[in-house]
């Protein structure tokens, strides 16, 4: 998260379109604290919007939560969870397969269990949450976005028939709707 708004501050970026992807969304979230007024609008992309607090083994609740302990065990030396094949996520073509696998690396554990800090900004601020379906996100957790898109006009909810890895598997349709991220009003 601390190099996200450094890149913002030296960069003197202004008036971006912050896109989160999966966990990405934690970061971004708290990112926002720091961020928020050089964001015109934040895309949740198949992402986690955590509230206060939250860790993302909260988001995906306690069965997957223990998953992801047990894979730290056996595959992680106990502090970092291996990387998933691509085609956990729907990519099926081999050739978009290896290229997604040859840039994907481990994540450590403790990033899953620590609480995100104060994500006010994030769930104040344009934004738009795309669903991939079928997603990897659990439901209770989409629920809470659901709601906001409809208590909050500001807030753009879409539903995308692709994988959740759609920016390999379904570039254009992604495209599209980022488009319609930067000109909503």
């Amino acid at each position: 998260m601390i190099v996200s708004f450094i890149v913002f501050e030296y960069e003197d970026i202004q008036d971006a379109v912050l896109v989160a992807h999966s966990y990405g969304g934690m970061v971004a979230s708290g990112a926002m604290e720091h961020i928020a007024d050089r964001v015109r609008r934040i895309v949740f992309f198949d992402a986690h919007l955590p509230r206060t607090g939250e860790s993302h083994c909260d988001m995906v609740g306690p069965a997957r939560a223990t998953k992801h302990v047990a894979m730290a065990e056996e595959g992680g030396e106990g502090w970092y969870i291996p990387t998933s094949d691509a085609s956990w996520y729907g990519v099926t073509d081999p050739d978009d397969a290896a290229w997604v696998n040859s840039h994907t690396t481990a994540q450590p554990l403790k990033t899953y269990q620590d609480p995100v800090g104060n994500t006010d900004r994030a769930w104040s601020h344009s934004g738009m949450f795309i669903e991939c379906v079928p997603s990897t996100l659990e439901p209770h957790a989409l629920d809470r976005v659901r709601k906001r898109h409809a208590d909050d006009p500001e807030f753009q909810y879409r539903v995308l028939h692709a994988t959740h890895d759609a920016m390999v598997t379904a570039p254009e349709a992604v495209t599209k709707l980022l488009l319609e991220a930067v000109d909503i009003v």
